[in-house]
This record gives structure tokens, sequence and C-alpha cells, in this order.
């Protein structure tokens, strides 16, 4: 039979969302809701013991929003941003100033009225895409390849079902 033991007591109203276990060289990501950020130095958390009520990691407000994802983040990683609405952004995590871990940090996502930060990837430097690779653009429309100079390789339609129609491809 297995135990249930209280590792973190938190107040009324608060959610865990994330726990990260903190390597030296780096930071700690903070993004909320309304599209806020930061990163903070891992010198600004101190260990708490068992049933703590845990370390306050961002400052929110009506303005930020919620936070809805924290990451433990090297200087030379992107993030991927997505939004509730299907807006995603690429940005270098060096490109987001450092803050102290109380504060709100700043805009790293504009974000149009109704819309609202769902989650962010982490994109090691390893994972970047070399000019020889392949990417891959999707739309309502359907999928469509681009090579290295961003020219159309190849097009799949969407059908009603949302599946690729095999038919509808195209060469160059």
């Amino acid at each position: 039979a297995s135990k249930s033991d209280h590792h973190i007591r938190l107040a009324e109203g608060d959610d865990l969302i994330s726990m990260l276990v903190l390597e030296e060289g780096k930071k700690v990501f903070t993004v909320t809701e309304n599209g806020y950020g930061k990163r903070s130095d891992i010198s600004e958390y101190r260990v708490t013991n068992r049933g703590g009520k845990g370390i306050r990691n961002i400052r929110i407000s009506d303005k930020t929003g919620l936070a809805v994802n924290v990451s433990a983040v090297a200087e030379s990683s992107h993030l991927i941003v997505t939004t509730k609405n299907g807006t995603i952004i690429r940005t270098p995590v060096e490109d987001v100033s450092t803050y102290g871990r109380d504060s709100q940090g700043v805009r790293v996502i504009r974000l149009r009225k109704g819309d609202a930060v769902m989650d962010v990837a982490l994109l090691r430097e390893e994972h970047f895409v070399d000019s020889d690779d392949e990417i891959v653009e999707t739309s309502d429309e359907g999928i469509t390849s681009l090579d290295a100079e961003g020219q159309s390789s190849s097009s799949v339609e969407m059908t009603g079902e949302g599946s690729p129609d095999e038919s509808s491809e195209i060469e160059d």
C-alpha cells in the first residue's frame, strides 16, 4: 500500500504547475498567460523543507495573468510559445531579460484580445534547424514542405476530416 505525504502545502487557490531540477549554469524561465516572462538566477531560490509553502516565483497581477510554464533553460536555448488561438513564436532565451524571482518580467509575446499563452516548449541548440533541413508549414489549407530557401517543394491538401488527401501532392 502506498502512503500519501505532503511535500508542499499550497495556499487556497494556488496550483503547482512545474517542478525543476536546477543545474549550475541554467536559469529559471517563467511565462504567464498574458504573455509576460522572465529569466531568474537559480541563486534567487532557496531550498525548502518538506511540507513548506514553496517560494513565490513571479509577481502575478491582472496585467500578467497566471503563470503557465516554468522551465530550466540554458542561454543558448530558444523558446517556442504557443497561444490558445494558434499563434506560435520562437524567441532566443538570451533576448529575455533576467529579473529577480519576485518580479513580473517583460512582455515575451503580444497577444490579440481574447488570446492567451497556453504552453512553452524548450528548443535546445542541438535541435535547431540547419539550412539543409526541410521546414514544414501548416495552415487550414494543408501542409506545405519548404526547402532551405523557403521555396515550396511539396504540398498536401487536407480533406474534410482533416486527413491528408494523398492525390493532392504536388511535385516541383
